[in-house]
């Protein structure tokens, strides 16, 4: 984790020094504000301090600014993106009495880090996100807590929302992680059974399948599925993405559930595996041909494929050994010269 201090005076140095001596910190200032006895610990701002956020926005985890907020949020209005992206930001007042959550305060982590930052140095942390006042933890800080994909950010704002507005919201979670989740400590949600047909106002959907329900919804993805894939040499990249699309469709798996994808050797380069690994932002594994052959008997073999690779089976076994001899959710199923096959990852 890369921090970075920025101050424009003396004083500002002088407490970006002492949290120098607690974290690893790179310290930006101003030539005229730098004292003899902290030459050597300072970066010297050349140019305006606009400019110098322009070139480290993006370089650090946590930017803390020892300067007023008004400075602050003027320099970095221009670089701001979204809260998926931008860095933890952090306004400090030159006496160390007060550190504020600026910027990013749930997926950045500011609150976090203001809250930690505080108690370094005995100053008071001011958060100001309104679930955070309110004691209930926010949808993207849940993701985030229990390493689960937002399907829309948007929508993870709408249901934070009607939870810190005192709505009704309930939740829908996959059996397998219940043990995972105490829904009962989860401030601001309850857990929800649609055949109860208690009314809700919003809902919380965790689960790696796809489903649809007549209320406003986010749902959390826990990445659990593993695809193992074959395919024709050369085959192509925009054809291969559309069919494994449909195949998920139809199968009701969510796009974004998948956490590795599973092949042989000889298709380590093959564009379109590649091209499916990044779209999905899955892990390409690649299985040795040894490991596929103690357990290729398990499998339904092609005489064809066996000729070509060596093996009689690729997206079956390769899915099989890495989801951990997980439990398989779509079976081989062959499109047009492409063969994939799903398995749901099994724990431990």
């Amino acid at each position: 984790m890369k921090w970075a201090i920025i101050s424009a005076t003396k004083g500002g140095l002088k407490q970006a020094a002492k949290i120098s001596k607690m974290i690893d910190v790179d310290i930006y200032g101003f030539e005229k504000a730098v004292g003899e006895e902290h030459v050597h610990d300072v970066h010297i701002i050349d140019g305006s301090l606009k400019d110098l956020v322009g070139r480290i926005f993006n370089q650090y985890d946590t930017l803390i600014f020892i300067m007023a907020a008004g400075i602050v949020i003027r320099v970095i209005s221009s670089y701001i993106k979204d809260k998926t992206q931008d860095p933890a930001v952090l306004v400090m007042d030159e006496e160390g009495k007060y550190i504020i959550s600026l910027l990013s305060g749930h997926l950045g982590g500011a609150n976090e880090r203001a809250v930690k930052l505080a108690e370094y140095i005995n100053a008071r942390p001011v958060i100001t996100t309104a679930s955070d006042a309110k004691g209930i933890q926010s949808i993207d800080m849940l993701a985030k807590e229990m390493n689960y994909i937002i399907d829309d950010m948007e929508k993870a704002k709408e249901i934070t929302a009607l939870m810190v507005n005192d709505f009704s919201v309930g939740m829908i979670i996959d059996k397998d992680l219940e043990d995972s989740l105490d829904v009962k400590k989860v401030n601001g949600i309850k857990k929800w059974d649609p055949k109860e047909n208690e009314k809700i106002d919003g809902l919380v959907y965790i689960s790696n399948r796809t489903s649809h329900f007549n209320i406003p919804m986010v749902q959390l993805i826990p990445k659990t599925m593993v695809l193992g894939i074959g395919c024709k040499k050369h085959y192509d990249s925009h054809t291969l993405l559309e069919q494994l699309k449909h195949i998920m469709q139809k199968n009701n798996i969510h796009i974004k559930s998948i956490k590795k994808v599973a092949t042989i050797p000889l298709k380590r380069h093959e564009q379109a595996v590649k091209s499916a690994a990044e779209m999905l932002d899955a892990e390409l594994e690649i299985v040795p041909i040894e490991k596929i052959e103690a357990i290729e008997d398990n499998f339904e073999s092609s005489p064809f494929v066996k000729k070509i690779v060596g093996i009689g089976s690729v997206a079956e076994p390769c899915g099989y050994l890495v989801s951990n001899k997980g439990i398989c959710v779509v079976p081989k199923t062959i499109v047009n010269g492409m063969t994939v096959s799903i398995w749901e990852e099994k724990n431990g």
